[in-house]
């Protein structure tokens, strides 16, 4: 699998939808935000609000309308490759309580599959961009930690909430929270 460019990018999960809200497995369903997404989108903008080299984003809904609301109307580029997994037949159903990444639900997309779709999209991303601004969904988080922190695991990333992923001169990364320029 890919590693990640030597350069930094802002990555930011989309804001809440009723399936969030509800505690369902959203995958590829294509959901739209809730008014509480729309909300924390627009709290996010006070970060956002600035001319990127690029938002990159899901081409899922939630995220489409995070990025446009967060970055007041800027130009947004989708990219299939950083749709949320496919979960199969795990989508519209309650989160289990103890999610094993690593296998492939039934119908679903691989763990390894869904990595190496997104990690390659995230690096073509940091080619061709200075410092893009990622809006994408909570797998792909996980995507990112498995690659710099050696684990999916954890707790689950805030919606709407911008993250610096920066290198660390050392061959890691930091991760923190973006507060803007």
């Amino acid at each position: 699998m890919n590693k990640l460019l030597n350069k930094p990018f802002v990555f930011m999960r989309h804001g809440e939808t009723d399936f969030n809200k509800r505690g369902l497995v959203g995958g590829i369903t294509d959901t739209a935000l809730n008014d509480n997404g729309r909300e924390q989108a627009l709290l996010a903008q006070g970060a956002l609000n600035k001319p990127w080299s690029v938002v990159a984003c899901s081409h899922l809904q939630r995220t489409l309308e995070t990025a446009k609301i967060a970055t007041n109307n800027h130009l947004l580029i989708p990219f299939t490759d950083l749709a949320e997994r496919n979960w199969g037949q795990l989508e519209g159903l309650q989160v289990p309580t103890s999610m094993v990444y690593e296998n492939t639900p039934r119908e679903g997309e691989s763990w390894l599959d869904f990595q190496t779709r997104v990690i390659n999209a995230i690096v073509s991303i940091q080619a061709e961009f200075e410092l893009p601004l990622i809006v994408a969904h909570s797998g792909t988080y996980r995507v990112l930690c498995q690659l710099i922190k050696g684990s999916p695991y954890g707790a689950r990333i805030e919606n709407a909430q911008p993250y610096i992923f920066s290198p660390d001169g050392s061959g890691g990364w930091t991760i923190n929270t973006y507060i803007g320029d």
